[in-house]
């Protein structure tokens, strides 16, 4: 997961996902404790009318039936009552018949005694033999705390309320099966929720990641844009947030720099071409003159000739460097004209079998091949591939050209015999003023600005300039222009 886009929708979906869980958890924790208090206080309500005074068994038979009657339930009883005498457990006053049998009096723990004061307020027992509930209405128990549990008879579960007064204690037992399919029907309906919930939350932190991060996008097309002859590019600052305009301010700032650094050494690389022509001219003027004057196979003229070699050899580099200077600029002009490539590379041949005659010249060349290229420039590319080729050859080995010609390029290609350049020099050899190493791979006594400037004479040209073999395979060099 690479993508910063991925991260923040899939943080974002997380993060909502977790808030919604969370959300969800609570309001069923809620409703679920909610609906349980609400059974509770039916529960209470009714020990609290039937416990502020003594009834008979009756009373409570009465009570069992209106209770199940109220319910309208199919099932035997949605109702369940047991009553005992506080003091003797094992006084059973009333029980539903269909009361559990595991439910007794004595599973439940007691509950709490009554405060002495409490106690001493309540009205005094019924005489022996006298009639339960014969007390005046306006004589009410004082109630004991009441307490609440869960428990499951054939698998349904029940809600009890244990309850009572100083005299009587009542378990009141409700049927919460239709609780919990309610329940059910409301876990169901979330989960349906949250997923659709999900899937949108999903989408739209896609979207927003996606919008969010368009000042970033720009910023990478604007990078992309970036080359010598796009340095102008920049991004608004007046068109996103203000989190990203510091970010936007610096990046255009640095390519305002590096515009101003970049065509400062343009510049200078230009003036200093041009700058060391005119001495140059001037120096090979004078050397020649000198030459002339002194004595044949003297000391002087030979003197005289390696240091014309060498200016020649410095007027080589600084027209290369140059041309170079034009290129970055974007200012190197194509003079383009119809031009017979065939001819141009048969001629080049030749110049090679005189140039090296003890190495063997190979040809491969399609006749006829005509397109439009700057003759001038190009024979420099040509040239510089076939210098290579003769002073970075094995002894007594070959040279191969080739052309070809497809429905839109032209493709030519310089191999040479030799051991090949070696990986890391693949691409320093292109650098200016990079050399290779050893075994055919370096540039030698080059100023290491040829191939340099044969790529971008191709690239002017819509073309390339590559290497494509490796060490131990020779060294093969393709040049790729457009056909028309």
């Amino acid at each position: 997961m690479n993508s910063f886009r991925v991260k923040i929708a899939a943080l974002s979906g997380a993060i909502s996902a977790a808030a919604l869980l969370g959300v969800g958890w609570f309001l069923w924790e809620q409703t679920g404790r909610w609906n349980l208090d609400r059974v509770d206080n039916d529960l209470a309500a009714i020990g609290r009318v039937n416990l502020q005074r003594t009834h008979g068994r009756n009373h409570f038979r009465n009570l069992d039936g209106n209770l199940n009657s109220v319910a309208e339930t199919n099932t035997p009883a949605a109702y369940q009552l047991r009553v005992w005498e506080a003091r003797e457990r094992e006084r059973v006053l009333y029980h539903s018949e269909s009361w559990p049998e595991a439910w007794r009096e004595e599973t439940f723990a007691k509950l709490p005694r009554l405060e002495p004061k409490e106690e001493r307020a309540d009205p005094p027992p019924p005489k022996p033999g006298g009639r339960r509930g014969g007390r005046p209405p306006e004589e009410r128990l004082r109630l004991k705390t009441p307490r609440f549990e869960t428990r499951f008879y054939e698998g349904e579960p029940w809600r009890i309320a244990v309850m009572g007064n100083r005299y009587d204690t009542m378990a009141l037992a409700k049927r919460i099966a239709d609780l919990d399919a309610d329940l059910k029907r409301l876990r169901e309906v979330y989960a349906l929720s949250l997923g659709l919930s999900l899937v949108g939350v999903a989408v739209a932190a896609w979207w927003l990641a996606g919008r969010a991060l368009r000042p970033v996008i720009a910023l990478t097309r604007t990078a992309e844009r970036v080359n010598a002859e796009g340095l102008d590019h920049r991004i608004s600052e007046q068109t996103h947030d203000r989190e990203f305009n510091r970010l936007i301010t610096v990046f255009n700032e640095m390519m305002d720099r590096l515009e101003k650094s970049f065509s400062q050494a343009i510049r200078f690389s230009a003036d200093a071409s041009h700058e060391l022509k005119t001495p140059l001219t001037v120096m090979q003027g004078e050397l020649e003159c000198a030459m002339a004057r002194a004595e044949t196979d003297s000391e002087q003229q030979r003197l005289c000739a390696q240091m014309l070699e060498e200016i020649q050899r410095l007027k080589s580099i600084v027209q290369k460097l140059l041309l170079l200077s034009r290129a970055d600029a974007g200012e190197l002009k194509i003079n383009a004209e119809p031009v017979n490539l065939s001819e141009m590379l048969e001629e080049l041949a030749e110049d090679g079998r005189i140039l090296a005659p003890d190495l063997r010249m190979e040809t491969v060349i399609e006749p006829e091949v005509c397109v439009r290229l700057d003759p001038a420039l190009f024979s420099q590319v040509l040239r510089n591939l076939l210098s290579n080729a003769v002073n970075y050859n094995e002894e007594n080995g070959w040279i191969r050209i080739e052309l070809r010609r497809s429905a839109a390029t032209v493709e030519i290609l310089a191999a040479n015999s030799g051991t090949g350049i070696s990986a890391e020099d693949r691409e320093r050899i292109f650098e200016r003023f990079g050399r290779g190493g050893s075994g055919g791979g370096g540039l030698g006594e080059g100023a290491g600005l040829g191939l340099s400037l044969a790529r971008e004479i191709a690239r002017a040209h819509g073309g390339e300039l590559e290497l494509l073999a490796g060490p131990g395979e020779g060294n093969v060099f393709r040049v790729v222009i457009p056909s028309t």
